[in-house]
């Protein structure tokens, strides 16, 4: 059994985000973040399980590290 689900707005707090903003990330073409939802095409039923908050955790720092055009990987300056 999965522990604690998550709804959109646990989400949106703990990353500093918009309801609207999450359901954007979870609904993009390209690398959308995890989520189940239990009932197609409503975005208020979406929930978050613990895994889903960690591979949402481990994209954002994927994401703070730049990749040249050669592939190597360098930190991204603020």
């Amino acid at each position: 059994m999965t522990s604690d689900l998550h709804t959109i707005e646990d989400v949106a707090e703990r990353y500093g985000l918009t309801r609207d903003q999450v359901i954007r990330k979870c609904s993009s073409s390209i690398n959308p973040w995890p989520h189940m939802r239990p009932v197609e095409r409503q975005a208020d039923t979406w929930r978050f399980s613990d895994e889903d908050i960690e591979a949402i955790e481990q994209r954002i720092r994927v994401r703070e590290i730049a990749q040249d055009s050669w592939g190597r990987t360098t930190s991204r300056s603020a």
